[in-house]
């Protein structure tokens, strides 16, 4: 959450046309070659890449119009891309998670939802799970029979447990860490809940916004 799905949330929300998650710069590169309508945006363990956008969309967003933005970050898209393989995956951060919720209530209430966190370097992350249990709050309040696991729990009494999202994210570690290096207006926007009505959903390779009403 900490930077990955808030930044597909937001250039799509900003009209960007799509986002392609790669797994480090030299597939974003090859995926980019040539395309005057792409552009590349990411970071690898915490640090810009030359050539590349940062991985904050609000650095950007004038740039978005109806372009092609091919994301490569550590931890985020890595985990995107593994999950390919699922039946539909769907993009969700604090700025989008009631109406992810309401979505996958609506079109998914008889399927089983994975939450998957994608964590920092392999480790938990508790920026994520507190993520997770935003999600599974309103999961809850759209229809109360969901049945959930203990992990999910878990992360739900997180969540309603703090209910102030920013102080939460700025004791994360990765949160921590953004702060320490002057990036903590980008904590606060991405601890922002239900800005943007969006549903990004992974198509063939590529996250793209449904249309939602």
């Amino acid at each position: 959450m900490l930077f990955a799905t808030s930044a597909v949330v937001s250039a799509l929300s900003y009209g960007a046309r799509e986002v392609i998650p790669v797994c480090d710069e030299w597939e974003a590169r090859r995926v980019a070659e040539g395309k005057e309508t792409y552009l590349l945006a990411g970071e690898n363990q915490g640090k810009f890449i030359d050539g590349f956008l940062s991985p904050f969309p609000n650095d950007w967003k004038e740039k978005l119009r109806e372009k092609t933005i091919v994301l490569s970050t550590t931890n985020g898209t890595v985990a995107v891309r593994k999950a390919s393989q699922a039946s539909t995956v769907y993009i969700g951060a604090l700025l989008n998670s009631c109406f992810i919720a309401k979505y996958l209530t609506t079109n998914h209430r008889h399927q089983e939802i994975v939450i998957l966190c994608s964590g920092s370097g392999g480790r938990f992350s508790l920026e994520d799970f507190y993520g997770a249990g935003c999600l599974i709050h309103y999961l809850l309040r759209f229809d109360e029979t969901w049945q959930s696991s203990d992990a999910a729990r878990s992360a739900l009494l997180l969540y309603q447990h703090h209910p102030d999202p920013l102080a939460l994210l700025s004791l994360s570690r990765v949160g921590k860490g953004m702060i320490r290096h002057g990036y903590g207006r980008e904590v606060a926007f991405a601890a922002q809940q239900n800005l943007f009505p969006l549903i990004p959903r992974l198509d063939q390779g590529v996250i793209r916004p449904l249309a939602f009403g």
